[in-house]
């Protein structure tokens, strides 16, 4: 995180293509947690640079309401107030563009 010049890079916590939080060592807890403390730390006018892209070329880039769409929704699938679909692996949109997987 780069307060000073606004530019958050968030490499695999948030991107374009569906957040993997079934994996070992997944912890939606800990995810939300982060995202939390993110919301808190940035700016609205940092910008989110993540480490995967939908379209090529150019870097991808997020938004703060990225970010806050993140937490929101990490926070009502752990009240389970957030539907997902699927059985084993559950999935959770989180925004128009951003879904993540859960087991």
């Amino acid at each position: 995180m780069d307060l000073e010049n606004q530019m958050l890079f968030t490499g695999d916590f948030l991107y374009y293509v569906p957040l993997l939080a079934m994996l070992p060592g997944s912890d939606l807890e800990d995810y939300y947690t982060t995202s939390q403390r993110l919301v808190e730390e940035v700016s609205a006018e940092t910008r989110l640079f993540a480490a995967h892209r939908d379209k090529a070329p150019g870097i991808p880039e997020l938004g703060i309401p990225d970010l806050v769409d993140l937490r929101n929704s990490l926070k009502k699938i752990l009240s389970g107030g957030l539907e997902g679909e699927g059985f084993y692996i559950r999935v959770y949109p989180i925004n128009e563009r951003i879904e993540i997987w859960v087991d």
